[in-house]
């Protein structure tokens, strides 16, 4: 099956205007990227979604956003005791998993960017709030939350301008009635433009075909995004999911949505706000 077979493709498309779906099928024909093998996977010998990475522990590999248990209010770090210098642009990371890929890239920026993983399971995240403190990084914060609920609140309370996000490999939830818990929405496409400012660049990235054409359908439709080709992962350094898939011959799927809010802004002169 394509990304034009699709049964989201087949729901949703006829909705768009003609230009949009010229527009939309044309970014849809160039996502298949196959990359070549990795000489050190790094990853387990199977991995069903997300960012995990390897090691001693085996932590559960999804756990229910909507459940109560993540809706609680989020504790939020002391930004000043986890940079080193506050006023540096960020890069979000959501649904770091352990974030190894995240401090490597880190470690490369130290003075350029501070980074911000969030991660929904606690227990996965304090194996990497350990890691990188023994690695000594004062440009990295992980923060344990619910990016569907906790949103607004993590990303009013940065010290820094948001420069650039990152959605890798977010869990498919792939039966019809687990649809609802996926990570992208409607909602939440919607309230990241509304925190984001014009330009910011939101990289996605996905082995599962079926969940890059309904995330690409859900920005498209928001119609709050603009978009760009990706052929390699923009923080140059792999997942352990991107590892292993590509090391078993798969595809990754990538794309970049910019914030683009002229459209609604051009219909609503007083949505203009974070620019």
């Amino acid at each position: 099956m394509t990304l034009l077979q699709s049964r989201w493709l087949r729901f949703t498309r006829s909705a768009l205007p003609p230009t949009r779906q010229h527009r939309h099928d044309r970014l849809l024909r160039g996502f298949s990227v196959s990359i070549p093998k990795f000489e050190a996977a790094g990853a387990p010998a199977s991995l069903s979604s997300g960012n995990s990475h390897s090691g001693s522990k085996r932590f559960r590999q999804h756990v229910n956003p909507l459940s109560v248990t993540y809706r609680q209010p989020v504790e939020l770090p002391k930004w000043t005791q986890c940079f080193a210098n506050t006023s540096l642009p960020i890069h979000l990371d959501i649904g770091c998993a352990r974030g190894k890929y995240l401090m490597d890239v880190a470690e490369s920026q130290a003075f350029e960017r501070n980074f911000v993983g969030v991660e929904i399971r606690r227990n996965v995240l304090r194996e990497a709030e350990r890691e990188a403190e023994r690695r000594g990084l004062r440009n990295l914060a992980f923060v344990h939350a619910n990016m569907n609920f906790h949103q607004a609140t993590l990303l009013q309370s940065l010290p820094g301008p948001v420069k650039s996000v990152s959605i890798f490999h977010p869990d498919p939830w792939m039966k019809k009635r687990h649809i609802k818990r996926r990570l992208v929405t409607e909602e939440f496409v919607e309230e990241m433009a509304t925190h984001l400012p014009n330009g910011t660049p939101i990289y996605v990235q996905t082995d599962v075909e079926e969940l890059f054409a309904y995330m690409v359908e859900i920005f498209e439709m928001s119609k709050l995004y603009d978009f760009d080709v990706l052929h390699k992962n923009p923080l140059g350094i792999p997942t352990d999911r991107e590892k292993f898939v590509c090391n078993e011959g798969g595809d990754i799927y990538r794309v970049k949505f910019i914030v683009d809010k002229s459209e609604k802004e051009a219909k609503d002169p007083a949505a203009q706000i974070c620019d």
